[in-house]
């Protein structure tokens, strides 16, 4: 009767928001393989997609994730986001136990949690899903384009791990089909929908990997929600990339071509953390040589760090 019940609230609250208008999103571009363990993500090889991702968020308290025939369903709510479910041509399948996620953007709802899903398949088997839920912190980088187009964003990636029954007793332990989904969403600052998805599915029966591929996809970037923060963002980024950064009689040089009014900091640290200066560096103009005299530090190997407040620092090993 409780599960009934939850369904029932569940389907109500698609069919208000139905009727209170939605936003879509496509990512219509697909890209070679980008490494999520990295914070600069490198999209190469794009071209249009035609299998595109596709979100549509619900008012403000449902998103739908719907690719590869399957819609995923995700609820805001105040402060917390939730997983629910699942649902394709065949099969409908939602978490008994709502499940806390971070996917899109709560960071303190980050961690594993078990899973536990129950529906039907083909309307009239019992389908059950059972394994693990976890969702990563968010972690911030750069993503990189084909024609050096620098975004800054916030990859969160989002793993559920299960073996699914359907019926009661037609799959034993041993036929059953694990599998393994792993789903990385890039954001840029405030958009509550992702830029790019990377999606990889793993199958596997008795421990033995039957089945494995990746998918990348991203909006084309010229719909990319890109303000004039996030332009200078850019710029100064690539300026510290590019910047001329050496060190000689206890003078750190930097020759870059900065926008105006970009504002650096300077941390002096050891191989083991410890930080013994931090010196802001004074405003530097487009193609300025700045020069920063380093303070008295004990003889030895330290790490100069340059940072302005970007997701990537500079960083120098100096002997003093």
């Amino acid at each position: 009767m409780k599960r009934a019940v939850q369904i029932i609230v569940f389907l109500c609250v698609i069919s208000v928001v139905n009727a209170y208008g939605n936003t879509d999103r496509w990512l219509s571009m697909e890209a070679n393989t980008v490494d999520t363990e990295s914070n600069k993500w490198y999209f190469t090889s794009i071209s249009q997609s035609e299998s595109s991702p596709f979100y549509r968020l619900y008012g403000d308290s449902l998103i739908a994730e719907i690719w590869d025939n399957v819609r995923q369903w995700y609820a805001i709510r105040g402060d917390s986001n939730l997983y629910l479910g699942e649902e394709s041509r065949f099969h409908k399948a939602f978490s008994k136990n709502l499940l806390p996620t971070s996917a899109f953007g709560n960071i303190w709802l980050a961690g594993e949690e078990l899973s536990v899903e129950k529906g039907h398949y083909y309307h009239t088997l019992e389908l059950g899903q059972e394994g693990s839920y976890k969702c990563s912190l968010p972690v911030r980088g750069v993503m990189i384009l084909e024609d050096n187009c620098i975004i800054p964003a916030v990859a969160i990636t989002e793993t559920r791990e299960f073996k699914s029954h359907i019926g009661r007793d037609s799959l034993s332990a041993e036929s059953s089909v694990s599998k393994d989904i792993t789903r990385t969403r890039w954001f840029v600052e405030g958009d509550i929908l992702p830029v790019a998805m990377q999606t990889t599915k793993k199958e596997s029966i008795r421990g033995k990997e039957i089945s494995s591929k990746t998918y990348t996809y991203l909006l084309d970037h010229t719909e990319l929600p890109i303000n004039e923060e996030t332009v200078r963002g850019i710029q100064i980024q690539q300026a510290l990339d590019n910047a001329d950064i050496t060190y000689e009689n206890n003078v750190i040089r930097i020759n870059g071509f900065f926008p105006s009014d970009t504002r650096l900091k300077l941390y002096i640290s050891n191989f083991q953390g410890s930080l013994f200066h931090l010196e802001p560096i004074e405003v530097m103009a487009e193609g300025k040589n700045t020069e920063i005299r380093l303070p008295s530090l004990s003889s030895g190997q330290y790490i100069v760090t340059i940072s302005a407040d970007t997701p990537t620092d500079r960083k120098i090993i100096v002997n003093i």
